[in-house]
């Protein structure tokens, strides 16, 4: 999967300009077109007119109003895109937003979702609660969660962390991280946490005969790294941190069950806690690139 095309939910709050920040550095190596799409659900459930003591004709005309109030708003952070060089194009839609997301992802073929979170337990804005999450295991395109509270400028991806099982499946991102690598001229780490110890050969085991299996990595710098701990979300962020990663690039597997790499559900923790982007591939995808 190409990064022609770059999709941006906005919800005009100050993730927004997070999102928009990424999308630019992102477009700016990839040669990507910026998709803003804003999903309304305020306007997502049929309403009588009545229960807000309006006519019909005017209700609608209210509705309608704000639908193009929205499609205003969202096309000006367009052309503001435009007057910087870019290629954006603007979209509004009524309905549930994770779905309204998915679709058009779909729809328009773009290559990633870019979505803020304020990290830990709630997301921002339009996407507060479970929005940003349902996201994650529905859209069939890659998501990259951003911690708009720990951003640090100027934006680079000098290090991008790749958290690995001893699975064929985790291994599914490392082809889009061999392609990020090369087009920002980064270093990956690759980093198996083990927590069986003693009771497995991991050196042995994690990521054999890497440069032969996948021949682009002899162009860019790389390192394996295998570190002992029974917590691994918590492995992995200090890692992270220590090691001022500027990405992290993980596997999924969608529907609520992500790779054994991350232990189930405690891989959320590594996209609430994270204080750098994560970009989710779910394993099903054709391509990750």
């Amino acid at each position: 999967m190409k990064l022609d095309k770059l999709l941006v939910p906005v919800d005009f709050s100050d993730a927004t300009g997070v999102q928009v920040s990424y999308a630019k550095v992102l477009a700016g190596q990839f040669n990507s077109e910026i998709h803003l799409f804003h999903a309304n659900e305020a306007l997502m459930a049929p309403v009588s007119a009545e229960s807000f003591g309006f006519e019909q004709m005017a209700y609608q005309s209210l509705l309608d109003q704000i639908e193009k109030g929205l499609a205003e708003k969202v096309e000006g952070l367009a052309e503001t895109l435009r007057r910087e060089g870019f290629r954006a194009v603007s979209s509004v839609a009524s309905g549930r937003a994770h779905l309204k997301i998915s679709e058009y992802a779909e729809d328009t073929n773009c290559g990633l979702i870019l979505v803020g979170t304020t990290g830990h337990t709630r997301f921002h804005n339009f996407m507060l609660g479970s929005t940003t999450e349902r996201l994650l295991r529905l859209a069939n395109r890659p998501v990259m969660s951003i911690h708009t509270g720990s951003m640090i400028l100027p934006l680079t991806l000098k290090t991008i962390l790749v958290p690995l099982d001893l699975s064929s499946d985790s291994e599914k991102v490392v082809p889009a991280a061999i392609t990020w690598a090369q087009h920002f001229k980064s270093r990956i780490l690759f980093l198996h946490v083990d927590v069986l110890g003693e009771y497995m050969n991991a050196e042995k085991e994690f990521l054999p005969d890497a440069t032969d299996r996948y021949p682009e990595l002899h162009r860019v710098a790389h390192e394996k790294i295998i570190l002992d701990s029974e917590k691994i979300p918590e492995e992995i962020l200090r890692f992270a941190i220590s090691e001022k990663v500027d990405c992290i690039m993980q596997t999924s597997h969608g529907a609520g069950k992500l790779s054994k790499a991350l232990l189930g559900s405690k891989a959320d923790e590594i996209i609430h806690k994270s204080p750098v982007p994560v970009v989710t591939y779910r394993i099903h995808q054709q391509s990750l690139t």
